[in-house]
């Protein structure tokens, strides 16, 4: 079960007895899980405030750690949703630049055959 799953899970239903009226149909499961992907993946502003958040978190502590002066580090003391999420971004953001990095090679290396090509082989490919 995803971190979306606890959330929805966690959703608060509206009561029934709440003296203002609603007339909009409880949102779904799925609806739920939509709003809260597009606030915490990668491309969304929350998240991106979120990220530098628990970077600053996580050196800081990591540093008081190492100096000896609390003997935990402060991302143990942090909700488990939020590290969870933590280490997912953490994730998403390494495979990300694993594959800018790969493609970063490969149009390095593309560029270094070209480079190798005379006018007249060029011209021949159409380049």
């Amino acid at each position: 079960m995803g971190w979306v799953d606890n959330v929805i899970e966690s959703y608060p239903r509206r009561r029934k007895n709440m003296p203002c009226r609603n007339d909009f149909p409880e949102p779904s499961a799925e609806e739920i899980r939509c709003s809260y992907e597009k606030l915490f993946l990668h491309d969304s502003t929350l998240a991106e405030i979120f990220c530098q958040t628990m970077q600053e978190i996580e050196q800081v502590s990591e540093g008081l750690a190492r100096s000896g002066r609390i003997n935990f580090t402060l991302m143990d003391r942090m909700p488990s949703r939020a590290r969870k999420w933590w280490n997912e971004h953490k994730e998403r953001d390494r495979q990300r630049i694993e594959a800018e990095m790969a493609a970063a090679r490969k149009e390095a290396s593309r560029e270094a055959a070209l480079a190798k090509l005379t006018p007249y082989e060029r011209k021949l490919l159409g380049l």
